[in-house]
């Protein structure tokens, strides 16, 4: 979908002045990794299943009135005769009530993940592939989509930018060719889908568990990337990190820490482990599934 005025109908939260059934999750390319959707996005003020604009909650009416000459001076509005308090494009808002996949429109690998929460809004940086295919599972299409041999296929069929980054554009991954196989045939790969869901999701739950602790205990308003990824980090780099961002331990604390670190740490290596092995899973099985050969495998394993 397109606003044409992110300002406008994007938050940092919810907002508490409006009713909570017209805030939704912004999903943006960021926030997309392999089978998941990262937490703490954005909100997005959304009415799209509105027809008349007497119709809406009075605060949000008198939210677009006192943002209505901005929002009138819209391309669309001006020139394509959209509705001034509308969306400029909502695209597909007849589909939103389906289950999903969402890739980010921009990317160096492919990261696909599913939603079955119909939360999420999508705007200008994400592709989105809806669930209206009665012969072919989503869940089962997600496997092949976050597979290895789609990542090999799509360096030849997808576009790609002077930087190294691939475009995830509808009709790039289109061109993919996806094996209709009967649903029961399907329901393996459905499986491996739904484990891959779990372990993500209870990777992530400790992961932020962790780093909820780090920014209240030790009075971090953000953290970087590589403290979001602690767990791949040993204690003295988790240290050197704390240290960029100017956080200081005396040895009493970072002797508590370190006991803290190592637990969670055991947890989350668990499950990062279980989630590597089960995408080679995967990937064996998709190879299969399109007769590659030992030594075709091989070739795109090496890539």
């Amino acid at each position: 979908m397109e606003t044409a005025a992110n300002d406008i109908f994007l938050f940092e939260s919810n907002n508490l002045n409006f009713p909570n059934e017209f805030m939704k999750n912004h999903i943006s390319g960021e926030a997309i990794s392999k089978y998941t959707i990262k937490n703490g996005q954005k909100k997005l003020l959304y009415f799209e299943n509105i027809e008349n604009f007497e119709d809406l909650p009075i605060e949000i009416k008198e939210y677009l009135e006192k943002n209505r000459e901005k929002l009138n001076d819209r391309a669309t509005v001006k020139n394509e005769g959209r509705i001034w308090w509308r969306y400029s494009r909502p695209m597909h808002k007849e589909y939103y009530h389906l289950n999903k996949i969402w890739c980010s429109y921009r990317s160096t690998t492919n990261e696909f993940c599913y939603d079955n929460t119909k939360e999420y809004i999508g705007l200008t940086n994400t592709t989105v592939i809806f669930d209206t295919n009665e012969k072919i599972k989503l869940k089962y299409l997600l496997t092949i989509l976050n597979s290895k041999l789609f990542k090999f296929r799509y360096s030849s069929i997808g576009k790609q930018t002077g930087s190294g980054v691939y475009e995830y554009f509808a009709n790039g991954v289109g061109k993919f060719p996806i094996k209709e196989i009967s649903l029961q045939k399907q329901e393996p790969f459905i499986e491996k889908a739904d484990k891959m869901l779990f372990l993500n999701k209870n990777l992530q739950e400790i992961s932020q568990k962790f780093q909820r602790m780090i920014m209240r205990e030790l009075g971090l308003e953000k953290i970087s990337t590589k403290l979001q990824n602690w767990y791949l980090l040993n204690f003295d780099k988790f240290i050197k990190e704390l240290s960029k961002a100017k956080v200081k331990l005396s040895l009493s604390q970072k002797a508590d820490w370190e006991d803290y670190f190592i637990a969670e740490k055991s947890k989350a290596e668990t499950l990062n482990n279980e989630i590597t092995k089960t995408d080679k899973e995967i990937d064996r099985m998709v190879y299969e599934l399109y007769g590659l050969s030992e030594e075709e495998v091989k070739v795109v394993e090496r890539n």
